[in-house]
């Protein structure tokens, strides 16, 4: 579908049968044949032609009309758009149209889902987005702009449930719609301990402080229109385990995308200072043609010592969320050089995620725990587009120095005690930096720690801008080391 102006008849009357066919597969029902019926005659009426009398229950009739007097697509769409049309979203698409729409938002198919929304006028979109707005919020394969206006609207109403929330704590009863203080796990304050994690707000003038910076920073981003393309908030008012999705530069016309996942420590309080921040610098240095999103999709573990570190369980849990968006970014036909950037944990995160098979044209691995896996080529990307940096005293090499990791180190206990202690999932593999790894190794300073990968002007941080930009002869290779050699 689409208000291409130069787009044929012929040719959205085969995007439509594309579609009823897709949609008669997944729907091998008796809803099969309503829902495809719906999802032509929505085609039909975007396409403005070649329907008529076919039976479709949309054809024919005034495309211009059918727009509601909007002849510019989605690409306008706002939160005021979106507000204003949902008024009246019953009168632009029928009960038939929205079942269709959420069919298509089913199919798991990226690509049936952006070719089915990219071509809805303003007030189609507000209408959809009025009935369907967590469905279109957190769909990959969704135009950029529907995504941005349905987490918006998910946005706004949260604020609202903090504000809710602050007005109960000044009455002096929260009626429990906190959740226990114990729900709240540490490590959720803008300047997180990251060894021990910080402690819990548990007196009512710090819960208070917290809903109101949280309200303020929500606020700002509605505000400055912000590009979220996903936004679930924490399980509890005082939780931080939010997830957030945001796109710095434009998704639709990017040639290079940079996806940045996060580790330990980032959660709704310090996003804002730390993977925000990195994702924005990091798209300011790149060229014009370049997107870089900001993808915390996964709860990470609060500190050094959260035990949740030690295992991989957690990136486990979150790659097939990570490797469906990454799938999802060619959606609209368009081969996109796309690079997934992990740092610590968000490393392993990120390793998980391209074992499960990925359209990833390189993975950067920035200091870096572990994978998980043994060599670069175990990682599911080709081992020359494998890169791994880490600054000569960060603190996660004590971690990979050690054979084995974890495992090594009660490997050993087990060797001195002549035990056999089940480690379980516990460590992260071989040291990416060893050099029978493989991949590439990124020239790092000797300092910096662990957070200091994320000037794009110098360091580590300079490279991973460059392979992020499509540039990856710049990166600073201290060696290249092929695949790898098993152990």
């Amino acid at each position: 579908m689409g208000n291409d102006r130069g787009q044929s008849t012929i040719e959205w009357l085969g995007v439509a049968a594309v579609v009823v066919a897709a949609l008669a597969v997944l729907l091998a029902t008796d809803l099969a044949r309503p829902v495809t019926t719906a999802v032509t005659g929505l085609v039909c009426r975007v396409a403005g032609s070649g329907c008529e009398g076919e039976g479709t229950g949309g054809g024919g009739g005034d495309p211009a009309a059918a727009r509601a007097g909007d002849d510019e697509g989605t690409a306008g769409l706002g939160p005021e758009d979106q507000r204003s049309g949902a008024t009246d979203g019953d009168d632009v698409l029928d009960a038939e149209e929205h079942a269709a729409i959420a069919a298509v938002l089913d199919s798991g198919d990226p690509a049936a889902i952006h070719d089915a929304l990219s071509g809805l006028s303003d007030a189609e979109a507000a209408a959809a987005v009025a009935a369907l707005r967590d469905q279109i919020a957190l769909t990959d394969g969704v135009p950029q702009p529907l995504r941005v206006a349905a987490n918006s609207e998910r946005i706004t109403a949260h604020i609202a449930e903090l504000e809710a929330a602050l007005a109960a704590l000044d009455a002096g009863d929260d009626g429990g719609i906190l959740g226990a203080v114990e729900d709240f796990v540490e490590g959720h304050n803008p300047t997180p301990d990251f060894v021990f994690g910080e402690p819990a707000p548990d007196t009512p003038a710090e819960q208070a402080a917290l809903l109101e910076q949280r309200i303020a920073m929500l606020e700002g981003w509605i505000a400055d229109d912000r590009q979220i393309i996903a936004f679930e908030p924490p399980t509890t008012l005082l939780g931080g385990d939010a997830r957030i999705v945001e796109v710095f530069g434009d998704l639709e016309t990017a040639d290079h995308v940079g996806v940045l996942v996060p580790g330990i420590t980032t959660d709704l309080d310090s996003y804002e200072g730390g993977l925000a921040t990195s994702a924005r610098d990091f798209r300011g240095a790149a060229g014009e043609s370049t997107a870089v999103v900001a993808h915390l999709g996964y709860d990470a573990p609060d500190s050094l010592t959260d035990g949740a570190t030690l295992t991989g369980e957690r990136a486990r849990g979150a790659a097939p969320d990570l490797a469906g968006f990454v799938n999802s970014l060619d959606a609209d036909g368009r081969d996109r050089d796309v690079t997934l950037v992990g740092h610590s944990y968000g490393s392993r995160v990120a390793a998980e995620a391209t074992q499960l098979g990925t359209d990833v044209d390189n993975l950067v691995l920035i200091g870096s725990p572990g994978t998980g896996v043994e060599t670069a080529g175990d990682l599911g990307v080709d081992p020359q587009d494998v890169y791994i940096g880490r600054n000569g005293d960060d603190p996660i090499r004590h971690v990979g120095t050690i054979e084995g990791g974890v495992d090594g180190v009660l490997g050993g206990i087990d060797d001195v005690l002549g035990t056999d202690l089940d480690t379980g999932d516990l460590g992260h593999g071989r040291d990416p930096v060893d050099d029978g790894y493989g991949g590439q190794l990124i020239d790092a300073p000797p300092t910096g720690g662990h957070g200091g990968y994320f000037d794009p002007l110098a360091g580590v941080g300079e490279s991973v801008v460059a392979i992020i930009d499509g540039r990856p002869e710049d990166a600073h290779v201290a060696a290249d080391r092929g695949a790898g050699t098993p152990r």
